[in-house]
């Protein structure tokens, strides 16, 4: 999915004839993104029932499904 993403952002660069190399992460990284991702979501989590905040707990949702993806995408490296 980032794969993707990352040539449909290259290929509209390239046709505005903007010159930006975009980075390309390893398993490793992706992996170490995911966890911190995870510690956020789980930080945002305890917060957000603690303080009854419906807020918080929406921000924790969204941080754990960019978590699940992140390690998700970087299990097809």
């Amino acid at each position: 999915m980032i794969r993707e993403i990352n040539q449909k952002v290259h290929a509209i660069n390239k046709k505005l004839g903007i010159t930006m190399p975009l980075p390309k992460d390893d398993s490793e990284s992706l992996r170490k993104h995911a966890k911190i991702n995870g510690t956020v979501a789980a930080v945002l989590l305890g917060t957000g029932v603690l303080f009854n905040s419906k807020g918080l707990l929406v921000l924790s949702a969204l941080a754990g499904i960019g978590s699940y993806f992140t390690y998700r995408e970087s299990k097809h490296d």
